[in-house]
């Protein structure tokens, strides 16, 4: 929306099971970041392209940054076995991301795919993170 409220822009994401956003944030830019769980595999790219994701588990965390005008910037999943959502997203004026949810059993949460961070939850407790992430 614009500042009088009027509409701007208005995008979906097609998913074959529900997505769910618990976050979202605008940077100082007009980027839109939002953050959320999937439940099945998800096409993160509101275009005629797409930018398919399918959860490791049960449900699978993840982040999506559209620019001003509402095309996909870029999207990552977190996940393993279990079920693992992102809560809460916020955007600082430096445009570092902070992400908190939960997670259960092991998940790499380091989205360079030749790189892995694991954090493990105890058996199948469910542990709280926070997430920060730097943009290239």
């Amino acid at each position: 929306f614009n500042s009088s409220g009027g509409l701007v822009w208005a995008r979906a994401l097609q998913s074959v099971e529900p997505v769910f956003v618990y976050g979202l944030d605008v940077d100082a830019a007009g980027a839109v970041y939002a953050a959320g769980a999937l439940l099945g595999e998800t096409d993160f790219d509101p275009s005629a392209s797409s930018f398919m994701r399918t959860p490791a588990g049960d449900v699978d965390a993840f982040i999506l940054k559209l620019t001003p005008t509402g095309n996909l910037d870029w999207a990552e999943t977190f996940g393993g076995t279990g079920t693992d959502a992102a809560l809460g997203l916020a955007v600082d004026s430096l445009g570092v991301i902070h992400l908190a949810g939960y997670f259960q059993y092991t998940v790499d949460f380091d989205p360079n795919p030749l790189a892995t961070y694991y954090l493990a939850s105890p058996s199948t407790m469910s542990c709280a993170f926070r997430l920060r992430l730097r943009q290239a």
